[in-house]
């Protein structure tokens, strides 16, 4: 279990973290697993306002999450505005030091990368954002939870807006050069997919599926079809369940669309995967995938199907691959 610190070995010497509420239980989890052996790094955080930052969402509900939480709000004064900081929320930072090498890193939380849409990117330059990529060597991100495949047009398009600015500020002359996009965890809901709502957003509401599919589905749950939109309707506290992981098709995947969509959003602009195009002016982007061994884990929630439980040795594997993607980052 010493892939974490390993890492932080050959990390670079700035890093900011920017994701929603479940990557913020990440962020949580390397704080913890960083406090577990006392003398390998000396730790200091420091949280918004000095609170302390809750896991879950408070403000929005535990069954999806959103961008901050009433615990956030309590020093609201100390926060930037949502204007300026573009949606981002400063959560804490830490500084991992172990003999000469301090390695700095920063979590902001938000549901997605640009909450303005209308906003140039010389807007986005005064930013929490803008700011980040002008101070930070790498963007470690997670978006995808908020977006059901019903709006995979839109997701899209909120990604490659990102990826836009954090081309053009590369290329102007930011110090970032390196984004790793952490695949979202999955969820386990009983919809298509897992997502939350999704036989509502995908089905009912939208035209995603059809009712022969969904039918289909649903028999993989051993449901009907109304029992199965039932179910996915008055998902509430007192009938919480969380359900192995099936596409709409009855399979298991190993990738969630989400990354899908993202390979397509990276192929479109010729940027390169896994550092495949490294350049002064270009970003190298890195995926950490986590389907493959996150998918199965749907008894691993607390009750929802969103969040996940703590332990120790469920982020052992994103810190294994992040040692990975930190020693090619190193060697090119």
């Amino acid at each position: 279990m010493n892939e974490l610190f390993e890492a932080l070995d050959i990390a670079p010497a700035s890093i900011t973290w920017i994701g929603d509420s479940v990557f913020n239980q990440v962020w949580n989890s390397a704080s913890c697993a960083l406090r577990r052996k006392p003398g390998t790094y000396n730790v200091t955080t420091t949280a918004t306002g000095q609170e302390h930052i809750t896991t879950f969402d408070t403000q929005y509900g535990w069954a999806v999450g959103a961008q901050h939480s009433s615990t956030m709000d309590a020093s609201i004064s100390k926060k930037t505005s949502s204007t300026e900081s573009m949606g981002l929320h400063f959560v804490s930072s830490m500084s991992a030091q172990s003999g000469g090498r301090t390695v700095a890193m920063e979590f902001f939380r938000t549901y997605q990368p640009l909450t303005i849409s209308n906003a140039t990117f010389k807007d986005i330059d005064s930013s929490t954002l803008g700011r980040a990529c002008e101070n930070s060597d790498m963007l470690i991100s997670n978006f995808g939870i908020h977006w059901n495949r019903g709006r995979a047009k839109a997701f899209e398009e909120d990604m490659g807006r990102f990826l836009d600015y954090l081309s053009y500020c590369v290329k102007r002359g930011g110090r970032l050069k390196t984004l790793i996009m952490v695949e979202p965890a999955p969820q386990h809901f009983v919809g298509p997919n897992g997502g939350y709502f999704s036989v509502r957003d995908d089905f009912v509401n939208g035209h995603t599926y059809t009712e022969e599919e969904m039918t289909q589905f649903a028999g993989y749950r051993n449901m009907t079809l109304n029992n199965l939109i039932q179910a996915d309707l008055n998902f509430n506290a007192s009938t919480m369940k969380c359900w192995p992981h099936r596409d709409i098709h009855g399979g298991t995947h190993a990738t969630s669309w989400r990354s899908t969509v993202l390979q397509k959003i990276l192929h479109d602009r010729g940027m390169g995967i896994d550092g495949a195009v490294v350049g002064s002016t270009v970003l190298a982007v890195h995926i950490l995938p986590t389907y493959d061994f996150m998918g199965d884990l749907s008894y691993m929630h607390p009750g929802e199907c969103t969040h996940w439980c703590y332990t120790p040795l469920l982020y052992e594997p994103i810190w294994h691959r992040l040692h990975g993607i930190f020693d090619k980052v190193q060697r090119n």
